[in-house]
């Protein structure tokens, strides 16, 4: 059976969080990794799609390359949300990528 590779819904809040994260005075070296793991997520993104008719076998390795980029966007922004609200939207992103996981097929979950 092939799982959809839909994004989760929690996708959209992922990159809205990264764009708050961003708006937020921030040394130059934190301003260049959240970009950066942005641009990897979005990347990752694309490949979940162009994957999406083949057998689940063959998904796994996008799932997963996803699912790491989603972790990498996670290390960053512990490294550089200072703000106010940093705790609080870390435990959202962990739940977005909590979802994303269990979207994942059961094969290809980390």
């Amino acid at each position: 059976m092939t799982q959809s590779c839909t994004p989760a819904p929690g996708l959209t809040a992922l990159a809205a969080l990264l764009l708050g994260v961003l708006a937020v005075p921030a040394n130059a070296a934190c301003r260049d990794e959240l970009v950066a793991s942005q641009q990897q997520l979005a990347a990752t993104r694309a490949g979940l799609h162009s994957v999406a008719s083949r057998p689940e076998a063959e998904q796994c390795p996008a799932f997963r390359r996803h699912y790491a980029a989603m972790a990498a966007v996670r290390r960053v922004f512990a490294q550089c949300d200072t703000g106010v609200h940093g705790a609080e939207q870390a435990a959202q992103l962990d739940g977005l990528i909590e979802a994303f996981r269990k979207q994942m097929p059961p094969a290809c979950r980390p």
